[in-house]
């Protein structure tokens, strides 16, 4: 199977035949790459996947981060992260998290 590249933006398929994997995003109904990278179509399982040509970093455990505080519970605080130090391409995908407001300082 050839090589295909594939921009962020570009329809991969329909939901209907094919799930969305990582890199890949569901929208109207339709299934498009969210990276920049090689596709990769999962015949067995009918899902998609892209393979970003250069990977998104995630925060790591121990790293310092920059985040906005979206909302106060009594025991949680939910932020969106926006940054983390020494990573240049953080991943966008899911960045909220909950902080136990005990365990800040």
């Amino acid at each position: 199977m050839p090589t295909v590249l594939t921009l962020p933006g570009e329809t991969l398929g329909i939901a209907e035949e094919l799930a969305a994997g990582p890199g890949v995003f569901e929208s109207n109904g339709n299934v498009a790459a969210a990276v920049l990278g090689q596709v990769k179509i999962d015949e067995q399982t009918r899902s998609s996947s892209v393979l970003s040509i250069k990977p998104l970093k995630s925060p790591s455990k121990g790293d310092d981060v920059y985040a906005v505080v979206h909302d106060i519970y009594d025991q949680v605080a939910l932020v969106q992260i926006s940054q983390a130090e020494g990573k240049t391409r953080l991943a966008i995908g899911n960045s909220f998290a909950f902080l136990r407001i005990s365990e800040l300082s």
